[in-house]
């Protein structure tokens, strides 16, 4: 979602540019095994995620029903599971999670190390895409 499209200037300005219809995908979970033992460690639970947000893509419906348009949606959910390496892991989730790690004196690198079996962490993944789309005519 193009952080202009979170606010209604931004919505308007699009259905006043456009044609005939109107598309918006908004990720309303994103995530994984080895992200979800991170915020658990971390405390991280309750931050908000843009990747996360049913909320704004329920809001954003409703906006638009308010409106007058027929909204349409649909969730496009990929699930999938991926075996890395331990160094692979840290590798892909430091940038995220490490800076957070240190300022609480977790060792980022033996959390990760301590998800392992056989120096292998298997990660679980599920992302769910809303495709919200309408019309400009009725």
């Amino acid at each position: 979602m193009s952080p202009p499209l979170r606010h209604i200037d931004g919505i308007n300005k699009m259905i006043d540019s456009a044609l005939e219809h109107c598309v918006i995908l908004q990720y309303t979970q994103m995530t994984d095994t080895v992200i979800e033992a991170l915020k658990d460690k971390l405390s991280l639970s309750n931050q908000y995620d843009p990747h996360n947000d049913l909320e704004y893509a329920e809001a954003l419906e409703a906006f638009l029903k308010d409106n007058g348009y027929t909204v349409q949606k649909e969730d496009l959910i990929e699930t999938s599971e991926e075996t890395f390496t331990v160094e692979e892991t840290i590798n892909r989730y430091a940038d995220r999670f490490k800076k957070e790690a240190e300022s609480q004196s977790i060792s980022f690198e033996a959390f990760i190390q301590s998800l392992s079996n056989q120096d292998k962490i298997t990660i679980k993944k599920q992302n769910i895409l809303r495709v919200i789309w309408w019309s400009l005519r009725s």
